[in-house]
């Protein structure tokens, strides 16, 4: 199937139902929610989160660059306004969540959201009297100092800051993402002067503050996407049944051509959330595939 929409300069892609012509000239690569809040040790276990970034550092990445796909981080980012304007179901779900365990002494900073979160139903009880408790952490607490112990067996504290807040640690790129980043973004100096069929990768970042990237009239992501002509997204991340999910549907339905990249998504719920989304990318949403298919594609690229 075409999805190059005109471009004559295509490279095609395998998936699970049939291969799809797409040009990397109007394709992107839509990296969802791989932030420290979602990832990192300090606050969660997240196998499949972790086992997706490495596919993404290792494969899905280097064969977009090969290529000159975009990359395009989308990051809860949220500001004061947004704190003050989400509806309260938006705030109930992230009351919910429980961050592992404040270090002793170290309590959540008080917020404007506390009262919202006050409302919000608790569905575990917490018993004070056990030393490790969790806590429930909602959106734009503070989280406090927390301890890390590296691999190397340093310890370093992290100033984490307020939960999925615009420019705080937590909210930031995970890892060697941060890197992609900083090496490919905008703010590291205009591309190399190439020839359009070997155009240099770049990475663009677009906040969002809803589980999806493009809900509602008009979003940072969708400007970002027209701006630069995309018309086809590669979609990776976490969680794959929530925000991604979420971000896929709502692309399909702004008429965009969808690719899910299942080795480089992950999540925290059972499979069969995931076998749930596959069946729905491959036979609604566009087309479901992997980053091994996509390494395949552009290995005969010079």
């Amino acid at each position: 199937m075409d999805l190059g929409r005109g471009d004559e300069n295509v490279v095609q892609l395998e998936t699970t139902t049939l291969p799809v012509q797409i040009s990397p000239r109007r394709t992107a690569l839509v990296v969802v929610d791989m932030q420290n809040f979602f990832l990192h040790p300090v606050f969660r276990s997240h196998p499949s989160g972790l086992s997706a970034y490495e596919t993404l550092v290792s494969s899905t990445i280097p064969s977009c660059q090969k290529a000159g796909i975009d990359i395009i981080f989308v990051n809860w980012g949220l500001t004061e306004y947004d704190l003050a304007t989400m509806p309260p179901m938006l705030h109930r779900s992230f009351s919910k969540d429980i961050v592992d365990v404040m270090p002793q002494g170290v309590a959540p900073q008080s917020s404007a959201t506390d009262a919202k979160m006050e409302e919000a139903p608790r569905t575990m009880s917490v018993k004070p009297e056990h030393p490790a408790a969790p806590i429930y952490i909602g959106l734009g607490r503070d989280l406090g100092t927390r301890a890390f112990v590296s691999s190397n067996g340093d310890t370093s504290p992290i100033t984490a800051g307020r939960v999925l807040m615009r420019g705080s640690w937590n909210a930031g790129l995970y890892g060697g993402l941060d890197e992609v980043y900083r090496q490919l973004g905008p703010h590291a100096g205009s591309p190399a002067q190439l020839p359009e069929e070997k155009r240099q990768s770049r990475a663009y970042l677009a906040h969002k503050n809803r589980l999806s990237g493009l809900w509602g009239q008009t979003t940072p992501l969708e400007e970002l996407l027209h701006s630069l002509d995309i018309t086809t997204l590669l979609f990776a991340g976490v969680n794959t049944d929530q925000c991604v999910s979420g971000t896929m549907g709502d692309a399909f339905s702004k008429g965009f051509d969808c690719i899910l990249l299942t080795d480089a998504c992950g999540t925290t719920s059972p499979q069969y959330m995931s076998d749930a989304v596959y069946r729905n990318a491959e036979r609604c949403w566009g087309f479901v595939s992997s980053s091994d298919k996509l390494a395949a594609t552009v290995t005969g690229l010079p």
